[in-house]
């Protein structure tokens, strides 16, 4: 089970956001690697390949049917590996925190770009190396994306670095697909040496984050 806790409190309004405009992979390279995959397989791989694309497709039906609506225009849909795993914004309080901090948000996101905000809560317990800062990331572009890539920096105010550049990979089977109009919790990990200062934040305005790269396959 998922151990939360909460960084800042719980009457939290998430604000701010990092942003950085999301850039597509050359279509002309991801036609390539199909061909050639293509090319050297035999029927039976087809065959499981189809197979696959069909659960992976059931998969995602499932994340998308365990969305809540926030607002006029966006969804809060919990990651594929949570759904899989039983975990609903009705059942999990994490996701419960996350929906109530999102619903008492004025503003999230920005128009046609993706951007995360930090929720003001963790995974993981301090000391064990394990910890997790809690962000969710807000698609308002008319694309469905998977296999997302990201590099995200955080830092306090007066400079102490929290992630610096840090990588991070959204794979389509444990995180899912972030569709357009869509809301999804994302879990970064903060580096053992790293967490006294990400313990040291005390509220929204000592702490600066931004996506630094960004990149992801079109669904």
């Amino acid at each position: 089970m998922k151990k939360m806790a909460m960084l800042l409190g719980a009457s939290l309004i998430l604000a701010g956001c990092g942003d950085k405009e999301p850039k597509q992979e050359d279509p002309a390279v991801s036609d390539s690697s199909v061909v050639s995959e293509a090319t050297d397989s035999s029927s039976t791989t087809k065959s499981t390949n189809s197979s696959e694309a069909s659960s992976k497709a059931e998969s995602s039906d499932a994340t998308a049917s365990s969305g809540v609506k926030v607002g006029e225009d966006l969804t809060f849909v919990p990651q594929a590996a949570e759904v899989e795993q039983g975990y609903t914004v009705d059942s999990d309080p994490l996701l419960q925190s996350i929906q109530d901090r999102i619903e008492k948000s004025d503003s999230l996101g920005i128009e046609n770009d993706v951007a995360i905000h930090f929720t003001g809560l963790y995974l993981g317990e301090k000391g064990k190396s394990n910890v997790q800062a809690a962000f969710i990331i807000v698609n308002r572009t008319n694309v469905a994306m998977t296999d997302i890539d990201l590099n995200v920096s955080m830092a306090t105010k007066d400079g102490q670095e929290i992630l610096n550049q840090a990588k991070y990979h959204l794979s389509e089977d444990d995180f899912g697909v972030l569709e357009p109009n869509t809301i999804m919790p994302i879990y970064l990990a903060v580096p053992a040496e790293n967490e006294e200062t990400f313990f040291s934040i005390e509220d929204m305005e000592s702490v600066t984050y931004s996506i630094d790269h960004f990149d992801y396959k079109e669904k």
